[in-house]
């Protein structure tokens, strides 16, 4: 008669999100989280098809929650602050187990920050900031500052560094 093992697919997370708290991308396989879980590695197969989809799931939910905090009903300077703070804690949370990967192109990962998904989103959050402060923006000016922010954030610039540079821009349209 089969083991009856019990393993839901939260277990799974949770058991990844500690590994990608500890170690980079290529530290990590299926076989090591199947291992911690208990389970085989087939069985972890009925919930995930690949290492690449427990990881994606874990951000995916990790970027929702980053999104539902940002506040945009508050003044520009607090408004950007709190995207920025938002993409930095973010980026934090991954930093050490993106970088010096090998499984992951330097392409691949250059290419991030660029997603369009991404930029529409802190757009679209810049755009809800400027119109509850009634502040017009060209367009040109909304895309470069939400590039700016996307970049620096994802290199772990602190905000005290660069924010001041946001609102200058603001100022001087």
């Amino acid at each position: 008669m089969p083991k009856v093992i019990s393993v839901d697919r939260q277990n799974i997370l949770q058991i990844t999100r500690k590994l990608i708290e500890e170690e980079r991308y290529d530290e990590i396989n299926c076989r090591s989280i199947a291992q911690i879980a208990g389970i085989g590695v087939g069985t972890l197969y009925h919930f995930f098809k690949t290492k690449m989809e427990i990881i994606a799931t874990i951000i995916f939910e990790d970027w929702i929650t980053v999104i539902n905090n940002i506040v945009v009903e508050t003044s520009i300077e607090e408004g950007i602050e709190s995207i920025y703070s938002s993409l930095y804690s973010f980026s934090t949370r991954y930093y050490k187990f993106w970088h010096n990967t090998k499984d992951v192109s330097s392409e691949y990962m250059s290419h991030i920050d660029k997603h369009s998904l991404l930029v529409g989103q802190v757009k679209e959050f810049l755009v809800r900031l400027f119109n509850y402060n009634s502040k017009s923006c060209s367009d040109d000016l909304v895309s470069f500052i939400c590039e700016s922010i996307i970049y620096h954030s994802s290199r772990l610039d602190e905000y005290e560094r660069v924010g001041k540079y946001y609102i200058k821009l603001l100022e001087g349209e």
